[in-house]
This record gives C-alpha cells, sequence and structure tokens, in this order.
C-alpha cells in the first residue's frame, strides 16, 4: 500500500477518550491539481486494536469567508458545495472522503478524491474512529428486548375511555400481537389492543407478547379524573 506521489503528508493524532481515537492528516501539494486527482494516506494504526470501528472523516477550512476572511477555521460536515449560496462560502476545494479498514489489525487508510480544482496547498482531513464494543450478556438481555415494545402508552385516560395500543417489533420477528390486560378490574383490551379502561382509578397493567416466541411487553397506564 503506498502513499500519493508529489504530495507531502503530514500526521497528527489527536487526544480522545476510549473508545475513541482520531488525528488529522494534511495533504499538501506543490502544483495545482484537477478534479479527478486521487490521494491516499499509508495504513493508520487507530490504536484501537482489531474489530470493526466507526470511522468519520471531515475537512478542516481555514480559507473560507463568511462577509470577510476566516478567524478561525471551520470543520466542514458532508458536502461543502452545500454553503455555496450561504453568507459562509467555504475555502476548500470540493472533495470526496473514504475510508477502509483492515478489520483483522484495526489499521485504516484514507483517500481523498478532488471534485474541483485545487490550487497549491493544503488539505487537511480530520478523522475519528469509535471502536465497536461488544455487548455483555445484561445489555444483550435489554437489546433483545427492545425488539418488541409497546410504541403508544399513553400518559393518562378517564375512566371508561377508550384507547388503541400498537406493538413495534424487529423485522426478524414474526407472529400476531396478543393482548391481555393483568389483573382483575383492570379494564379490558381486545385482539386489536384496543383498551377499554375500567370505571375506577388507578394504575393498570397492559401486556403484550408475541405468538410463537417469549417476546412479551408491558405498558402502564393511569386511569384518573
Amino acid at each position: 500500500m503506498h502513499e500519493s506521489k508529489g504530495v507531502t503528508i503530514e500526521y497528527t493524532a489527536r487526544s480522545l477518550k476510549s473508545p475513541f481515537a482520531g488525528g488529522e492528516i494534511k495533504f499538501t501539494v506543490q502544483e495545482a491539481r484537477g478534479a479527478g486527482q486521487c490521494f491516499y494516506t499509508r495504513l493508520i494504526d487507530t490504536g484501537l486494536g482489531p474489530g470493526c470501528h466507526e470511522i468519520s472523516l471531515y475537512l478542516a477550512d481555514e480559507l473560507g469567508v463568511d462577509e470577510k476572511p476566516l478567524e478561525g477555521r471551520r470543520i466542514l460536515y458532508g458536502d461543502s458545495s452545500v454553503f455555496h449560496q450561504s453568507s459562509y462560502i467555504p475555502g476548500v476545494p470540493e472533495a470526496k472522503l473514504a475510508a477502509y479498514l483492515e478489520e483483522e489489525t484495526g489499521y485504516l487508510q484514507i483517500g481523498v478524491r478532488l471534485e474541483s480544482f485545487m490550487p497549491a496547498g493544503t488539505l487537511s482531513v480530520i478523522w475519528q474512529a469509535r471502536k465497536e464494543e461488544q455487548m455483555t450478556e445484561k445489555e444483550k438481555t435489554v437489546a433483545k428486548a427492545q425488539q418488541f415494545y409497546i410504541a403508544n402508552p399513553p400518559k393518562s385516560l378517564r375512566p371508561g375511555m377508550k384507547y388503541t395500543f400498537s406493538c413495534r417489533k424487529a423485522d426478524t420477528l414474526q407472529g400476531r400481537v396478543q393482548w391481555k390486560v393483568v389483573g382483575e378490574n383492570a379494564g379490558t383490551i381486545n385482539q386489536y389492543g384496543t383498551y377499554t379502561a375500567p370505571d375506577r382509578q388507578g394504575v393498570f397493567e397492559v401486556q403484550a407478547s408475541l405468538e410463537g416466541t417469549d417476546q412479551t411487553a408491558t405498558a402502564y397506564v393511569m386511569i384518573k379524573e
């Protein structure tokens, strides 16, 4: 894997708390480059070790104008051309940023493709990586529970009032939602999730389950005048 020829590349690490890592890369070209030119870094050690990382890339702009030349620099997220009709006009050339990660080592390479003319000068790219953390068994249980839940519990209902509940479930889950009210004199609910509140005040439990699975979800309903 090679660095881009004719381009001086400077690497600077940033101090971030785990599980994040980051740095800044300055691509300095001595001669103007046209649209379509690509620059590549060497492989960069994120320091996060093997595994899947979330990678974010940003452009740093020190030459833009906002009614007057910028006194500091701006960090650009997304497509800089969006700002061409705003009061802030970026001074950096339009560029596409990309990165790939070697999952076995945790090393990444960053590439830049110019989408517009770039005069001789420096293009600064800020990168940030976040290590994907493995869930504990408790967290897996919570995540599993969140795959099926009651999406619209009411804040409160009046005695005798009707209200229709609905559930959300992950695309991987199949089955018919079954409803029930827990306890006596707690109201009734039909197969479509339409709940009829009891003629008394209190807090009552409505439960949904997914037929053929161990998925359940609970909502507590306050009945008050």
